[in-house]
């Protein structure tokens, strides 16, 4: 990487897509550190090179992936992690779809039926009869 151009955080928020807050996070866990950093005011710089790693890290977060995922391929910077991490949080999302349908599902029916209040208990009372108490 380079440091000829470097890019203040205002400006490297701009052609990322990350908010200056999101790349205040993604120095402070590690994911995404500037390239240099100003020991008195502590202002973050940015290298051009870092553009499509941020550029990535935004496109990832677009798809709710986590950040622990974001990381995997990240680190890994190959298309079989990129591949596996992705195939498996597609997987998660589905299910995630699937239940949400079925949510919706009975919504609707709700909507159109009434609620059904399914009761699995039954209040009951029992009077039993003694004709000592005290022995009862």
């Amino acid at each position: 990487m380079s440091g000829d151009r470097v890019l203040g955080i205002g400006a490297f928020s701009v052609v990322s897509g990350l908010s200056i807050a999101a790349l205040r996070h993604y120095d402070e866990i590690g994911l995404l550190p500037p390239f240099s950093v100003e020991p008195r005011s502590a202002y973050r710089r940015y290298a051009p090179e870092q553009i499509a790693t941020a550029r990535l890290i935004r496109a990832l977060r677009g798809v709710e992936l986590p950040i622990t995922e974001i990381r995997q391929i990240v680190e890994a910077a190959d298309d079989a992690t990129t591949h596996g991490v992705l195939f498996a949080h597609r997987e998660r999302m589905a299910e995630r779809l699937r239940a949400t349908k079925d949510t919706v599902d009975t919504l609707t029916d709700y909507i159109e039926n009434g609620v059904h209040m399914a009761s699995t208990t039954r209040l009951v009372e029992v009077n039993i009869g003694v004709d000592d108490l005290e022995a009862a």
